[in-house]
């Protein structure tokens, strides 16, 4: 019986480790391709071989000599930072005021009409908020991109989740002291939903983070594009080395946020 419970965590494990190899094997590769030296060199002996393979040429061109590849990152900060801080303050607010109250069928309704709009691709939504941005002039500026990445039925359905937690008993003792609502969502709600707000800023950045059609379409000025977008017309070169340094924000900010994202996804 021992070695049968020995041998059966066994399997486990080597099924862990090979699906955890697999999914890391992509990155793997990127990172040993970034390695690579960006001019091609005559191998004959190890010396030659570890100049060809083990080479920081890369990383030298993307850190030193690429200032147009670090524009493009600062127009990724430009447009991630203001629309992560107002999808934050929209998505809580439309959460706590969808679970603040009783539960009734307009609730309900209003939930249900968030998750059918979360499923709709971004594709399909491009083609209306063009309209509407290109209404409102503000077609080729930052702000177009940042209006419509700020507006997330996905992160206000997120956010109720995390919200209605909140015993709706807290709300109505704070309203029997005289707490007007926003008080109540400000020193109560917000304070409640620390770490699922903190799990909502790690995968809204990382989402826009990778964002290319939003400002493909909306702004359509090669100077203000994102990396994301800069990437793709990278040669081998550096091509390698600025993908492995344009994901290291986001692995940052997983480390920074990630005891509350364990304690939050442990409670959805």
């Amino acid at each position: 019986m021992r070695f049968h419970s020995k041998s059966s965590g066994f399997a486990r494990m080597a099924v862990r480790l090979l699906l955890g190899g697999f999914v890391l094997l992509p990155v793997g590769a990127v990172a040993a391709l970034s390695l690579r030296s960006p001019v091609s060199l005559k191998v004959t002996d190890l010396v030659g071989a570890a100049e060809q393979f083990l080479s920081w040429g890369q990383y030298r061109n993307i850190l030193f000599h690429s200032p147009e590849y670090w524009k493009c990152f600062w127009n990724t900060l430009f447009l991630l930072v203001p629309a992560m801080a107002l999808t934050v303050l929209f998505a809580t607010l439309a959460a706590y005021g969808l679970s603040c109250g009783r539960r009734s069928r307009a609730q309900t309704g209003a939930v249900m009409v968030y998750i059918l709009l979360s499923l709709l691709p971004t594709q399909i939504l491009l083609v209306p908020n063009f309209v509407a941005l290109s209404a409102m002039g503000l077609i080729g500026s930052r702000l177009s991109v940042v209006l419509v990445c700020a507006f997330s039925p996905y992160y206000v359905y997120f956010m109720f989740r995390i919200c209605r937690q909140i015993a709706p008993e807290i709300y109505e003792a704070a309203r029997m002291e005289g707490a007007g609502e926003l008080k109540i969502y400000r020193s109560i709600a917000m304070p409640q939903m620390k770490s699922g707000i903190w799990l909502l800023v790690l995968i809204g950045s990382a989402d826009l983070w990778n964002m290319v059609e939003q400002p493909l379409v909306f702004i359509q000025d090669p100077s203000k594009y994102p990396l994301t977008v800069y990437l793709r017309d990278m040669d081998n070169s550096a091509g390698y080395a600025g993908s492995i340094v344009f994901s290291l924000p986001v692995m940052l900010l997983f480390l920074l946020c990630g005891r509350d994202t364990v304690e939050q996804i442990e409670l959805l």
